[in-house]
């Protein structure tokens, strides 16, 4: 149960993540960059975050996916 739960909240995090770095990507401001090396602190920033939220997404997936062992 703890697994699923974990795995909701992990999930939930790393899309809301995504989706906030494809807003910056998109948005007006976002445009103003070039978004090619180097990095400004807004694109770095940007980056990082989508990479986390991606990292966290599969990890929350993987809780989801595990089969739950009965003691």
């Amino acid at each position: 149960m703890q697994n699923k739960i974990l795995g909701i909240i992990l999930t939930v995090v790393g899309a809301s993540a995504i989706i906030w770095c494809i807003s910056r990507f998109t948005s007006f401001y976002g445009k103003m960059h070039s978004w090619s090396p180097p990095f400004t602190e807004y694109e770095t920033i940007t980056i990082v975050s989508g990479i986390i939220g991606l990292i966290l997404l599969i990890v929350g997936i993987v809780f989801l996916a595990k089969k739950q062992v009965a003691k």
